[in-house]
């Protein structure tokens, strides 16, 4: 939007701007942790005017998760009030080895031979 004021020595014009684009965030990618106290990187973000955004999470990274999967959304609010967001998946639990392989056995003794 421009405005244009005049008087009768000069000639004053404004612009104005709205920002109607949305910012952009990206997460952390998928955490896992065999431990329910659990830190994530902080997301990324950026916005068209490059005015500081407000992002949160709601899971604090320190904080404790519980076991299994948990979805983590966060959300970036720029001066305007446009909006984006993201999630990602943090894993609490145990991390246990599956092993697919065949056991031979030898057994001998005085009576039986295997």
């Amino acid at each position: 939007m421009s405005i244009t004021l005049l008087n009768r020595f000069n000639q004053f014009s404004i612009h104005y701007s709205t920002d109607q684009t949305d910012p952009t965030i990206g997460c952390p990618g998928d955490e896992f942790s065999q431990v329910q106290v659990v830190s994530y990187s902080t997301p990324t973000t950026s916005d068209n005017f490059g005015t500081p955004l407000t992002v949160s999470c709601d899971r604090q990274s320190g904080s404790s998760f519980p076991f299994g999967e948990t979805t983590v959304t966060c959300t970036a609010l720029d001066e305007a009030g446009n909006t984006a967001g993201c999630s990602f998946q943090v894993t609490v639990g145990k991390k246990y080895k599956i092993c697919h392989c065949l056991v031979l056995f030898k057994f001998e003794s005085p009576y039986w031979k295997y």
